[in-house]
């Protein structure tokens, strides 16, 4: 095995977790491609794949294994440096927060509302990305989907790496350099055509920073996360109720990016006022005019409507006023149904966005 193509490769794979640190890795034929760029032969490249670290999952792409993530390397200087501590140590204090409320078993944040809460504290996204994607990588964190849970839990990075630096100086930062580079783009070239979020509830908050509401991402993140966090078995009510907040929510915003750019949805004279007087089942109805260029179908309006009128079982005056006589408990096929309507609005919402900003 050759030992320069070794250290590149290596290299590369590491740089995959800051280059694209929501989708780490490469492939078989990026590691050829890479090991060609910098000169290699394909006999010498393909020796050396087997000793990098296996295979693993998302789109069967090789990953750096656990032990060649060094942090007291990466906090070395480096030409140029990778790793953000400040934004990795943002990310270990929120989780020591949830493990001084729960205990170090069941601590566990979302990954998205983590990334939004730092770029709302002034932290770079791709480097607090990076930093979540290497903890994991590191065995630091665990990340179960979207779930992040602490592993081990230290002080600040700068002094847990000292604990490292006696297996350190195996960087080369004009390695580095190179593998950098050649990461980026092979990266670069990723182009299936593919929307960014597949889901339309994860879709929703990459719009919300289209259409002028950043601000809200968070908010947004935080909300799906309690939602799919929810066991329509054992909470439908909760399901149902995160669901229709998520349903107006999406259709508020829609409502006001209609209105400040005069697209002709929403203009009534019910969304004259301030928005906290901008009723649910107002917005529904609104959603359903124009015809071809309506929002929701009749179909989905119908759904968005029973959804709206299950998630009244939080406000008990109305409760009391409409059912005297008490109202039936919610079914887990209710939560189930709560949440594919939210998801069906909300990429109906997406759809209408597209075709508004196509226009």
């Amino acid at each position: 095995m050759n030992p320069q193509i070794n250290a590149l490769l290596r290299e590369a794979l590491m740089c995959s977790l800051f280059v694209d640190p929501t989708s780490p890795g490469i492939t078989v034929p990026e590691l050829f491609e890479i090991g060609r760029q910098a000169g290699f032969q394909d006999g010498e490249i393909g020796d050396t794949i087997p000793h990098l670290s296996k295979e693993e999952g998302n789109g069967f792409r090789y990953l750096p294994s656990h032990h060649d993530v060094i942090f007291g390397e990466l906090l070395e200087a480096a030409d140029p440096p990778l790793f953000d501590t400040v934004a990795a140590d943002f990310v270990k204090t929120e989780l020591n927060v949830r493990i001084r409320a729960d205990g170090i078993r069941n601590a566990r944040l979302d990954r998205g509302v983590i990334v939004e809460r730092a770029i709302t504290a002034g932290h770079n996204r791709v480097a607090v990305e990076g930093a979540i994607t290497c903890l994991v990588a590191g065995e630091v964190l665990a990340l179960a989907g979207e779930s992040l849970t602490p592993r081990q839990m230290h002080g600040p990075l700068s002094l847990f790496a000292e604990k490292q630096r006696p297996r350190s100086a195996r960087t080369n930062p004009a390695v580095r350099t190179r593998a950098l580079a050649l990461v980026r783009d092979i990266v670069g070239r990723r182009t299936d055509g593919r929307p960014r979020h597949a889901e339309p509830l994860d879709a929703f908050a990459d719009a919300l920073e289209r259409i002028g509401f950043r601000q809200f991402r968070a908010w947004w993140r935080q909300t799906v996360s309690e939602l799919r966090g929810s066991d329509p078995g054992a909470a439908p009510i909760a399901c149902t109720v995160l669901s229709a907040a998520l349903v107006e929510g999406a259709l508020t915003f829609a409502a006001r990016y209609a209105r400040d750019r005069q697209l002709g949805a929403f203009q009534s004279s019910d969304f004259d006022g301030d928005p906290r007087t901008w009723k649910a089942e107002k917005l529904i109805e609104s959603a359903t005019r124009g015809g071809p260029a309506a929002i929701l179908t009749a179909q989905l309006r119908v759904r968005a409507e029973h959804l709206n009128r299950m998630r009244q079982r939080v406000h008990v005056g109305r409760l009391l006023g409409e059912n005297p006589g008490g109202v039936p408990d919610l079914q887990p096929e209710e939560g189930r149904d709560a949440k594919s309507t939210a998801e069906q609005v909300i990429r109906a919402v997406l759809d209408w966005l597209e075709r508004s900003q196509s226009a």
